[in-house]
């Protein structure tokens, strides 16, 4: 909550919790000061208010990338094709948006790809007729290196992703 102080006398303190915890009186937070008359009718008039005027409205809150049901099958060739070029392109940027306003450096972007990956990726699978093996971008890096080492062809993989 933000900082209430000594504002109010101890009659008043509950209408000024109400004002503040229900953010109704903007100017009460910005100012820090009211009367105990003033606080109380203000409170009495935002629950009138709000009683004889109820929210109606549903705001849409869309649902975070990793929680979303994967829906999407792409190449991981093409996938790993997609992150060089990103990767190839934070490269070029370098750290020109952190030198112009402090926007993000080049490994944070770096960091940003690696995270959307991660959230994106649900499932890989070796052939289309095989099981979906549930993992992550990090998983899925260390299959690709493993595959790389004992010499596995990695063209056919598949990857799920969420959209």
């Amino acid at each position: 909550m933000l900082g209430l102080g000594r504002c109010c006398s101890g009659r008043a303190s509950l209408a000024c919790n109400y004002l503040l915890q229900t953010r109704l009186a903007t100017t009460h937070v910005e100012s820090f000061r009211c009367g105990a008359a003033s606080a109380a009718q203000q409170a009495a008039d935002a629950v009138t208010s709000y009683t004889s005027n109820p929210v109606i409205e549903v705001q849409h809150v869309p649902v975070p990338l990793c929680q979303r049901a994967a829906s999407h099958v792409e190449q991981l060739s093409a996938l790993t094709g997609w992150r060089q070029s990103v990767m190839g392109q934070i490269q070029e940027l370098k750290n020109a948006f952190e030198e112009a306003d402090g926007g993000p450096g080049a490994g944070e972007l770096q960091r940003e790809v690696t995270w959307a990956l991660d959230d994106a990726i649900a499932a890989w699978r070796e052939q289309e007729q095989q099981q979906w093996q549930p993992c992550s971008w990090q998983q899925l890096v260390l299959e690709l290196q493993t595959a790389d080492r004992r010499n596995r062809p990695t063209g056919d993989w598949q990857v799920l992703l969420r959209a």
